[in-house]
């Protein structure tokens, strides 16, 4: 089983050092975050008012924005240094997995197996790549989960310090924390769990307010208030339905390991229900994907483990263990070898964007709306809006002022505009990224311009020629350089 499962992890982490050395986004996320990593970097704010014109909307919090602005200073404006840095924080979550489980099972074969099949999991063969804040918050926790169960007792707060700086990356970087305050509950530990809880509570709330006042009191929105989009059951099983041969394949040894006895093993209990009863809070959101599965496939790793060594010491079904052990292995080494053979339905589309982020660099145009926004930022374009969908969905739910944005369209201020789909097709089938008026406003504003096969840049708009010439407002001329006409 291990060797098999080492071989899989080299096919993965080499197919993983391949991916991210393409020069354009892959994921609708990541122009956003170099973006804000960029701002930093030029001296503004990542938080700025969530009213203002032009849009910025930041979601997480500010540590991984901040490490995304120095691989800026250090390597320029491109995905590939901030690539690496989430590269690199994930297989430090990997090595901390290894850990956990050596501590829980004393076996580095097991730990080695189990740890490192995370790495050959389907959601992370589509997300590792990313330049997204998910894997540093993951690493963080499992470095707190991780200093709480192997380290001396009396350095507890740097476990704690690991924790709120996780919640400080994403706040959904709950389940550890929560694991610990449950076990020290569970084993009525109580002055230890209100020093924890404490503590933690203190590190959040002092950060909570230093962010509030350095921002003007925006901290507090970006954070908490732009999630507004729908939860819907379909979306939380359409998640879970991208993972499924790997949650099949851990489900008799996760199963097992519920039979698992003693308070050892406590903390890896907590933290499978309780990253589980996250997403099933978080994964149903309009907005939310498969990075929410990330964390509770972690858990389901460590639980997996420790359900493994207790069927292994079975001594009537020795073979079981052997055979589902065998099936396991089978599933890493199929997942990235297919990987790297037969796209994924949901794959990057990326074949068209040499052409699209031509047009957009070459272009005079500095009034560009693009929901492709890695490639306003890799042109050096001033950002219009940072996150159209967030946006949207603000002002679907009257949390925001549309009417800024919308008068740009009506009065054709922007010289280009960079869609996934073209207005009639939104009209049609619906958009998460733009409202209905504002979909209408385009149509009848815009028109085509170019075509490309370009993830979250499929077709390029222009102004209509005006009633009384052809001339753009402002002068401006745009310079397109279709894909296909």
């Amino acid at each position: 089983m291990l060797a098999t499962i080492v071989v899989a992890a080299a096919i993965a982490v080499w197919h993983y050092i391949r991916v991210i050395q393409q020069p354009f986004q892959m994921d609708y996320g990541e122009g956003i975050i170099l973006n804000a990593g960029e701002r930093i970097v030029q001296g503004l704010k990542p938080y700025p008012d969530p009213n203002a014109y032009p849009s910025v909307l930041n979601p997480y919090g500010p540590i991984g924005y901040y490490l995304v602005a120095a691989c800026v200073r250090l390597g320029g404006v491109s995905f590939s240094y901030p690539r690496l840095l989430v590269l690199g924080f994930g297989l430090l979550a990997v090595l901390f997995l290894v850990l956990l489980i050596e501590h829980w099972t004393a076996s580095w074969a097991v730990a080695g197996a189990f740890g490192l099949f995370f790495l050959t999991i389907r959601a992370m063969l589509l997300w590792f790549p990313l330049l997204r804040v998910d894997l540093l918050a993951i690493a963080l926790s499992l470095g707190g989960l991780l200093v709480w169960v192997r380290m001396p007792r009396r350095i507890w707060p740097l476990a704690v310090v690991l924790f709120a700086a996780a919640l400080f990356v994403k706040l959904t970087a709950l389940p550890a924390p929560a694991a610990c305050l449950l076990s020290l509950v569970a084993e009525r530990e109580w002055k230890r769990a209100v020093r924890f809880a404490a503590l933690l509570a203190g590190l959040c709330l002092a950060g909570l307010a230093g962010m509030q006042g350095w921002t003007g009191g925006h901290f507090f929105f970006h954070q908490f208030r732009t999630h507004p989009d729908a939860y819907t059951l379909d979306n939380l099983l359409h998640q879970f339905s991208r993972v499924i041969p790997d949650l099949v394949t851990l489900f008799p040894f996760v199963v097992a390991f519920f039979f698992v006895k003693g308070k050892a093993a406590r903390p890896a209990l907590f933290y499978l229900l309780c990253s589980f009863g996250l997403v099933l809070v978080t994964g149903g959101k309009a907005g939310s994907s498969v990075n929410h599965l990330l964390e509770p496939l972690a858990a389901c790793c460590i639980a997996g483990a420790l359900g493994y060594q207790s069927l292994s010491r079975l001594a009537p079904r020795p073979r079981a263990s052997a055979v589902l052990a065998c099936a396991l292995a089978a599933v890493a080494l199929y997942q990235v070898v297919l990987s790297g053979r037969v796209p994924h339905p949901d794959d990057y589309t990326y074949g068209g964007c040499p052409a699209l982020y031509r047009s957009v660099s070459l272009s005079p145009v500095q009034s560009i709306l693009s929901e492709n926004v890695g490639a306003l930022v890799l042109a050096g374009k001033p950002v219009q809006v940072a996150e159209p969908f967030l946006l949207a969905q603000l002002v679907e739910h009257g949390l925001h002022p549309p009417e800024a944005l919308e008068r740009g369209i009506e009065t054709r201020e922007f010289g280009l505009i960079v869609l996934d789909a073209a207005p009639r097709v939104m009209r049609l089938n619906g958009s998460e990224r733009w409202w209905p008026a504002q979909v209408d406003q385009l149509e009848r504003n815009y028109e085509v311009a170019g075509t490309f096969d370009c993830k979250d840049g499929n077709v390029l708009l222009k102004p209509r020629p005006l009633e009384q010439g052809n001339d753009l407002p402002n002068g401006e001329t745009p310079s397109i350089v279709s894909g296909t006409p």
